[in-house]
C-alpha cells in the first residue's frame, strides 16, 4: 500500500484518467473528492462488500446491535457560585463555623447557648 500525505485541494494521479482531490478536513474525518471515466466503478467499502455479496448469493450479515445511546440529564446550576465560595471562604479566614455537607451548605451563627 502506497501512503501519500496531502493538504487540502491536493491532488493524487492514479494512471491518466483517476484523480483524487482532497476537498476537507474535519477532526479525524477526511473528505474527498474522486474524478474517474464513466467505464470505471467508484464505491464506499461497505456498498462495494454489498454488491460482491449480492454478485456471489451470499446473504447480508446481521448488523451489530445498537447500545442507545444515554441522553445527559440536565445538571441543575447553582446561580451563585463565586459569591457563595467567596462568603466561605471569608468565614473561614475569620474563623468563623461553616458547615458542608453534600446537599445543604449554612452559616454557623456562632452562637452556641441557643440565644439568637
Amino acid at each position: 500500500m502506497l501512503v501519500l500525505s496531502r493538504y487540502r485541494d491536493e491532488s493524487i494521479y492514479i494512471g491518466d484518467d483517476i484523480v483524487v482531490t482532497i476537498v476537507d478536513i474535519r477532526g479525524d474525518r477526511v473528505r474527498i473528492g474522486i474524478q474517474a471515466p464513466p467505464n470505471v466503478a467508484v464505491h464506499r467499502q461497505e456498498v462495494y462488500d454489498a454488491i460482491i455479496r449480492e454478485k456471489h448469493g451470499i446473504p447480508n450479515p446481521k448488523p451489530p446491535e445498537q447500545t442507545p445511546i444515554p441522553t445527559p440529564v440536565p445538571q441543575k446550576t447553582r446561580k451563585f457560585t463565586a459569591p457563595l465560595e467567596k462568603k466561605l471562604e471569608a468565614r473561614k479566614n475569620k474563623g468563623l463555623p461553616v458547615n458542608i455537607d453534600s446537599s445543604t451548605v449554612s452559616f454557623g451563627s456562632g452562637i452556641t447557648d441557643g440565644n439568637f
